[in-house]
């Protein structure tokens, strides 16, 4: 009886505490750098997709919690020259993903790429699994 109450103890405080972890990938460690990176590169193909130029990113905000990732930030060229933009767009130079892991790997839920308005304004409502405490306050609303 009493290795069982252990056990059952022991299952509980490990579910608990994994599946509840908050993780912050703003700046890249070598224990985020195989899944920043892998969420970064969808960011940056759909980035190359509008104005086909090379990318990195500067990172405002990027929460991981569970099977979701809330990213914001702002994109610059690779090479450091000024970004060619359309004319057509709006807010040069931001961009924003909600992320979501499925069989272990990343794809973007939704997301945006130089937006003309708040793109993730009412997220939560859309996504209500979405954890609120990887999103941004705008997100949340």
């Amino acid at each position: 009886m009493k290795k069982r109450v252990l056990l059952i103890l022991f299952i509980a405080l490990t579910t608990i505490g994994t599946a509840q972890s908050l993780r912050d990938f703003k700046t890249k460690s070598t224990a985020n750098s195989a899944e920043r990176t892998q969420m970064l590169d969808l960011m940056r193909e759909r980035v190359y997709d509008r104005v086909q130029q090379d990318v990195v990113f500067v990172v405002d905000h990027f929460k991981v919690m569970n099977d979701y990732a809330f990213f914001e930030g702002k994109a610059q060229r690779k090479d450091g020259k000024v970004l060619r933009m359309p004319e057509d767009y709006g807010d040069c130079c931001y961009c924003g993903a909600l992320f979501k892991k499925t069989n272990g790997k990343w794809h973007i839920l939704e997301g945006a790429t130089f937006p003309t308005d708040l793109w993730c304004y009412g997220l939560s409502e859309r996504f209500p699994n979405v954890p609120r405490s990887i999103l941004t306050d705008a997100a949340k609303n």
